[in-house]
């Protein structure tokens, strides 16, 4: 027989990290005035805590993405942030870095699974992403105007580019709904979020998001197998028109830049707060400490204090303190090798984890192959973080850590709906062939989804 996990259609564990997805990811309690001292991302922290402790369910599966190869690297990466911030050049700042900021956002990658009970589950957290998205979209463009640089700039708690790269990584989520969403109108206010997203990708003018959106699109066309080649151009095709339609003439001018970076002021040599001089400063930084790195979140501390560039601050000289813009430098420097060599593991067994359930559910049917496709839209978002991440201070962005935990709570719960599917199939077909023998059929063994 089939082993069902049933649940109410709305409880408190759901509310709960949809309230988690709101205010850590889409910053609800930033954009709705006055709702900001009700501090509803701690609220929503004790209540998963609370939940967690009195729902023996949600152990168990808490205890599954523990054990699940992705949440173990989770694990081992948190404690990297812990033995960083002990070793840290500024042991206070990083301190309060990793309380407020680095472990809740890893916590995600846990908590989350361990909510998804049941595959649709995964599909509804994925829906609330694309609306907070729209919600966050709607917010941003009816308060700031795109700047005489033809871009947004600083936005409610993240930039434009940070923006941007948050909305490549969505896009695929629309595309699935798009195609799998219950009803014709859902169907269609997904294509509706696309259209917005691609619109505010072109208002953000960042560099980063449209790299991002042509990785994010290379996968869609070459990867999506569960979906046909037409499909795949028309989609991929759509939103190319969409970003030429709604970019300006300032937008491609900067694209442009791209073709030729050695003119760009990022570029080695030209400028002290280049990307590309920041990169070569962070390298540095976990060459001086390779096993620990300069501490989490210090990476600026460490531009003011101990970079090249800091003993001009003792001639009365001016310094920035810079970010890393890349999230790749930035835990290399601020957590050493070990940290770095883990948070490669952690994404790419993330993208793997993503693209094994995906290939083994082209042989089982619609059901699997919608399954499947919700993987590869998790899996799309992986690729668009690498390349947009890749020229911004994103590490430790929430978004990041609830993507990975959908993708260890999709591996579970499909994983285990097929397990049950098959064994009450093996079931059903050892007691045909025992009919058709003339024989009894023997009682099955207590507890056990197959007979003995």
């Amino acid at each position: 027989m089939k082993a069902i996990v049933t649940r109410r259609s709305f409880d408190a564990l759901r509310l709960t990290l949809a309230l988690v997805l709101l205010t850590y990811v889409w910053r609800i309690q930033d954009l709705v005035p006055g709702i900001a001292p009700l501090k509803l991302p701690t609220i929503a922290t004790g209540a998963a805590i609370v939940l967690l402790l009195f729902d023996s369910t949600a152990q168990r599966h808490f205890g599954a993405a523990c054990r699940h190869r992705v949440g173990q690297l989770i694990i081992w990466f948190a404690l990297a942030a812990m033995v960083s911030a002990a070793a840290s050049i500024d042991f206070g700042w990083s301190l309060d870095y990793l309380v407020k900021a680095l472990l809740p956002a890893l916590a995600l990658a846990i908590v989350v699974p361990a909510g998804v009970f049941v595959a649709g589950d995964a599909t509804m957290f994925a829906a609330l992403q694309v609306a907070g998205a729209v919600f966050y979209c709607g917010a941003i463009l009816t308060r700031f105007k795109v700047g005489a640089d033809g871009r947004l700039g600083a936005l409610i708690f993240y930039d434009g580019n940070d923006i941007g790269m948050l909305l490549v990584c969505t896009l695929p989520l629309c595309a699935y709904f798009a195609r799998h969403a219950s009803r014709a109108l859902l169907r269609v206010l997904s294509v509706v979020a696309a259209v917005l997203f691609v619109f505010t990708i072109a208002k953000t003018g960042s560099r980063g998001a449209f790299l991002g959106l042509i990785a994010v699109g290379a996968y869609v066309v070459l990867r999506f197998r569960t979906v046909r080649v037409s499909t795949r151009l028309a989609v991929v095709g759509v939103s190319a028109c969409l970003l030429l339609a709604g970019a300006t003439t300032k937008y491609w001018n900067q694209m442009d830049t791209i073709l030729h970076p050695t003119e760009d002021y990022n570029w080695a040599g030209k400028d002290d707060f280049g990307r590309m001089s920041i990169w070569a400063r962070g390298v540095g930084y976990a060459e001086d400490r390779p096993l620990t790195g300069v501490g989490a979140g210090a990476f600026n501390f460490a531009e003011g204090t101990i970079s090249p560039l800091a003993r001009r601050q003792e001639y009365g000289q001016g310094l920035k303190w810079s970010s890393p813009h890349n999230s790749f430098v930035q835990v290399l420097a601020e957590f050493g090798f070990p940290g770095f060599a883990l948070f490669l593991a952690i994404l790419f067994y993330g993208y793997r984890a993503a693209t094994r359930l995906a290939r083994a559910s082209l042989h089982r049917g619609p059901k699997a192959r919608r399954r499947g496709e919700l993987s590869q839209a998790h899996a799309a978002a992986l690729a668009g973080y690498v390349v947009s991440g890749f020229f911004l201070s994103q590490a430790y962005a929430p978004y990041l850590y609830f993507v990975i935990g959908m993708i260890i709570g999709l591996d579970l719960t499909v994983r285990a709906e097929w397990q049950a599917d098959d064994a009450e199939l093996n079931a059903q077909l050892y007691t045909t062939q025992i009919e058709e023998a003339g024989l009894a059929a023997p009682e099955p063994a207590h507890g056990s989804l197959v007979w003995s």
